[in-house]
């Protein structure tokens, strides 16, 4: 089995230089680099991850904290966060805490003990003590927030603008005629939704349309069964003309409500979701949604974190992105009804 030695007898150059390649500190010029990775490849060394973090006291991981393994978003972001994070050289440790706050603050204390070199947090709900804890650990690694702000401590945060997408999208259907707006809105508790439905419900008031609590469905969970029974009750009892949700699984279990109850979509109801996850292009009508950059959300959250792992006095980002409205056949929305 080949070592370092090996390699900077077949590269020609110390074992200096090539530590240097393999850790990048120090500038190499780019020939002794490319003749120093070409012996590593041709010999088939590989790095000792244990060396190397004995000697620069990093473990070039990245903990990722998520609220639920089942969801489809959730699945995809994971997808390009771990591409990201491969392409640059890190390995990413992933836990899911089921959308239980207690478990985010144990999980957080549990990556940190492992050693992570940074942590990137998809944060379900606010709390004094984990935001206290987050605070504390900020101090000692980096941390990028997804889905919502990073406010009152020393993090990054990478997230779309949810808030805005649904109240684009709300107002849209003012102006297309429709008064009675419904909204199946699941776990409030979780700030991203929490915005999500801030931004129907200001986009109600701005148009000087009445809030109707009837309109109104809160569930426990995001999913197939909540849009399904959320739409069973608002079709039982208020007859809205349109539904929006803040997830595409549960648009379509709206639209399977829909399908049953002999409720045409859209020339009876609209239906909207939120994400544009692939099955939201699959159904019956295809879906109008709120699309999510998914990859450029990724990207971004692991050159953040890397970034102020190799120099801590790299500078924290909010970086937002716009939403994008994808019209399909689920609404009669069309392009110039989204011009404000």
């Amino acid at each position: 089995m080949a070592n370092i030695a090996d390699v900077a007898l077949k590269a020609g150059v110390s074992k200096t230089t090539v530590s240097r390649v393999i850790n990048n500190f120090s500038p190499v010029n780019a020939e002794t680099r490319d003749r120093v990775l070409a012996a590593m490849k041709a010999l088939d060394y590989t790095p000792s991850v244990i060396a190397q973090g004995m000697r620069s006291q990093r473990t070039k991981s990245v903990g990722v904290l998520i609220p639920d393994f089942r969801s489809y978003w959730y699945a995809e972001l994971l997808n390009y966060l771990e591409d990201e994070a491969r392409a640059r050289g890190y390995l990413v440790i992933i836990s899911s805490t089921h959308a239980d706050h207690r478990r985010e603050i144990e999980y957080v204390g549990e990556l940190v003990r492992r050693q992570v070199d940074g942590l990137i947090i998809c944060w379900y709900k606010e709390t004094w003590d984990k935001t206290k804890l987050l605070k504390d650990i900020a101090r000692k690694i980096p941390i990028v927030l997804m889905d919502q702000p990073a406010r009152g401590f020393n993090a990054s945060s990478v997230y779309t603008d949810g808030y805005t997408g649904i109240k684009k999208l709300t107002k849209a259907l003012i102006r297309q005629g429709h008064r009675k707006i419904a909204m199946v809105v699941e776990d409030r508790q979780y700030s991203a939704h929490e915005r999500r439905f801030q931004g129907y419900c200001d986009a109600l008031r701005e148009c000087g349309a009445a809030m109707d609590a009837n309109l109104v469905v809160e569930k426990d969970e995001i999913g197939f069964k909540s849009g399904y029974e959320g739409a069973n009750r608002l079709l039982s009892r208020e007859k809205p003309t349109a539904i929006l949700t803040i997830d595409d699984l549960t648009a379509v279990g709206v639209l399977e409500c829909c399908h049953d109850r002999g409720v045409k979509v859209p020339e009876e109801i609209t239906v909207t979701g939120f994400d544009d996850i692939p099955i939201s292009q699959y159904c019956s009508p295809r879906l109008t949604t709120i699309s999510q950059p998914v990859q450029e959300l990724a990207k971004n959250a692991i050159e953040l974190v890397i970034r102020k792992i190799q120099n801590d006095r790299a500078r924290n980002q909010e970086l937002v992105f716009a939403p994008r409205i994808v019209l399909r056949e689920s609404s009669n929305l069309a392009p110039g009804d989204l011009e404000v």
